[in-house]
């Protein structure tokens, strides 16, 4: 339970619940008589840090970054909120990434409609093909209360009924962290705790959805709707941000298939060959790429699509890395996060180009 600090300062945010992600083509045949009228998006996402006025809960554009530190005498705090979320009737971008440090918390909501039609005359029976993309739950040890968690749920809606198809959940909280996978066999699950007694984690990776809706009937309408929220909330006295208690919650590449890059490398990176930069897994802090996910409607009988590769074993070499070196100007903001986005994109280039010669 969180104590009544907690609820205040999760209060000044909003309520929690969920994740998805999707990833890979699917080759089944469509369902004919199911037509995807519209596909629409809504995001939202707040934080507060420190005794600074809290930001949000607002609607949020299709992505939002926000790392921001606070420090005062013998108190230090730091969060980050990453997420991009978009959709359409190719496909969804996705990431949804939180951390906090100290004293702060964090949400953001997605939650992605399909509005379909049946436009023959007969019952229709459609599977929804997608995937859930790796994730990543993970918590210092530390003094102090932390909390983290995941709520994603699909639901149906036909007429007046709606029907929940799934739901899955997380927790991480100031003991334990629980994973309730919805009765799917996560892909590559692993659990793992520091054996010097510093942090607790939970990966998996990729992992099929593949969810069978109830009939529709001819010239019906039906909606299929996503909802995943995400929040951190930390409540820990911290005098130095890479010593304290702190958690993570992240979906979308958490493995770093796209490529992770962190502030506190940039400093590291001057006449060094980036061919040779071995990027680190910190348990916390890390910054992660939007996956690209195909989805599919496709006749309940259709063959299940193959399952995605095993996921890559996940090692952690430091426990936390900063993305915030001080507390800069607001007008700094958009130039530093501007140079994230350049050394990423430049590591990944030399990653590829390695990937490609071998």
């Amino acid at each position: 339970m969180h104590n009544s600090n907690g609820r205040r300062l999760a209060h000044r945010l909003f309520a929690s619940s969920a994740p998805l992600a999707l990833i890979a083509a699917f080759a089944a045949t469509p369902a004919k008589a199911i037509v995807i009228e519209n596909v629409t998006i809504d995001n939202s996402y707040g934080y507060v840090i420190g005794n600074q006025p809290a930001v949000g809960p607002q609607p949020g554009g299709s992505t939002q970054s926000s790392f921001v530190g606070f420090k005062s005498p013998g108190e230090q705090a730091e969060l980050g909120l990453n997420y991009n979320a978009t959709a359409d009737k190719g496909g969804f971008f996705f990431l949804h990434d939180h951390y906090c440090v100290g004293v702060c918390a964090t949400v953001s909501s997605t939650q992605i409609t399909f509005d379909l039609f049946n436009d023959g005359d007969g019952r229709e029976a459609t599977r929804f093909d997608s995937q859930i993309t790796p994730g990543h739950l993970a918590r210092i040890f530390g003094e102090g209360r932390k909390f983290g968690s995941f709520d994603f749920t699909v639901t149906q809606v036909i007429g007046d009924q709606t029907i929940e198809l799934y739901h899955a959940s997380g927790n991480v909280g100031p003991e334990s962290i629980s994973l309730d996978t919805g009765g799917l066999a996560y892909n590559g699950l692993t659990h793992t705790v520091d054996p010097s007694g510093k942090f607790e984690v939970y990966d998996w990776g990729t992992t099929n959805l593949n969810l069978p809706l109830n009939v529709i009937s001819g010239f019906q309408r039906s909606q299929l709707i996503y909802t995943a929220t995400y929040q951190t909330t930390v409540l820990a006295t911290c005098p130095d941000v890479t010593d304290c208690a702190g958690v993570e919650v992240a979906f979308g590449d958490p493995r770093n298939n796209g490529g992770v890059i962190n502030i506190s490398d940039a400093a590291d990176l001057k006449g060094v060959d980036l061919n040779a930069v071995e990027l680190t897994r910190p348990v916390i802090g890390g910054l992660y790429d939007p996956v690209f996910v195909k989805y599919a409607f496709v006749p309940a009988g259709s063959d299940l699509p193959p399952p995605p590769d095993a996921a890559p074993h996940s090692t952690y070499n430091r426990l936390f890395q900063s993305n915030v070196l001080a507390v800069p100007e607001p007008a700094s903001w958009a130039m530093m996060l501007g140079g994230f986005g350049i050394i990423g994109t430049a590591i990944r280039r030399r990653r590829k180009d390695r990937l490609a010669a071998a």
